[in-house]
């Protein structure tokens, strides 16, 4: 009987040994990339907005109308959000970072409010920076 209780409690041991061994280990996702900073320069003809995080992102752009253009960043923490700010510009109004949740995934959005119907220009500077051009036709 006691060989039996034993054969059980090792069969029991081995079974709870190959299931444990035979899940998938789930992957927890990384850390968010922090927003570090994002800081305007204005020219006389052009603005330009950088965006710069401690880890690489991805983003999408989108223009809903003429005055507003749409930069999503997934995987982004702000350091600071809410605020609008103001240049003095006669091409871009103003800029603000929001901070919010897409479905699992942290979610920061930059709307960029023109002034001017300008085409702006996107740029990858590096895996974790990018510029927003917005720059008057015909200047450099």
């Amino acid at each position: 009987m006691k060989n039996s209780r034993q054969a059980y409690w090792v069969a029991w041991l081995v079974l709870a040994t190959v299931v444990c061994l035979a899940t998938p280990l789930v992957a927890v996702p990384g850390p968010s990339a922090r927003l570090l900073r994002v800081e305007a320069s204005v020219t006389q003809n052009a603005v330009r907005i950088e965006v710069k995080a401690s880890a690489p992102f991805d983003f999408t752009t989108y223009r809903p109308n003429e005055n507003l253009f749409i930069v999503d960043m997934a995987g982004v923490v702000p350091g600071d959000t809410g605020l609008a700010r103001v240049l003095k510009s006669d091409i871009v109004s103003s800029y603000r970072v929001l901070s919010y949740r897409g479905g699992d995934k942290s979610m920061v959005r930059l709307e960029v409010l023109l002034h001017t119907v300008v085409e702006p220009q996107v740029e990858r500077l590096a895996p974790d920076h990018m510029a927003l051009i917005f720059a008057l036709p015909g200047a450099a």
